[in-house]
């Protein structure tokens, strides 16, 4: 009797913990999908959608601001560290902020208009970034 009941209990303090993880959030966003979110901790995360929309986040998503630039058809983006964010986007190119999105490069790789970069990877180790992507015309073949 006494296992049993230690088991419950411990079912229950899982179970509780598990659930408390998620706080749904409101983007504020009306009319344009959000298409990738990056966090570099707890508390600072960017995200980016089809238009103009690039908002960050420092406070663990309690509030949310709207970042500079007028960069369209983002599909993904990464953050490095707090100043040093990538953006993939759906013409093969990339932008870069150095300020914490404040400013974004003009594109910084003059990639195929065929090609939408879909994810972004930094290598903590130099300045390496892998990225994929494709095509929707070809990814039944594996392009």
């Amino acid at each position: 009797m006494k296992k049993l009941l230690i088991a419950f209990f411990f079912a229950i303090i899982v179970s509780a913990s598990v659930n408390g993880q998620w706080i749904q959030q409101t983007s504020n966003v009306a009319g344009t999908a959000i298409n990738s979110i990056h966090c570099i901790n707890d508390t600072t995360c960017i995200c980016v959608g089809n238009s103009t929309v690039i908002r960050k986040t420092v406070n663990g998503g309690a509030t949310w601001t709207v970042l500079g630039g007028t960069i369209t058809n983002k599909l993904c983006v990464k953050m490095y560290d707090k100043d040093t964010i990538l953006i993939g986007q759906s013409n093969g190119t990339f932008r870069r902020s150095t300020n914490g999105g404040t400013n974004w490069s003009v594109d910084i790789f003059g990639g195929n208009s065929s090609f939408g970069i879909n994810d972004i990877f930094y290598h903590t180790i130099g300045s390496n970034v892998v990225a994929v992507g494709g095509s929707a015309t070809n990814h039944s073949t594996g392009g």
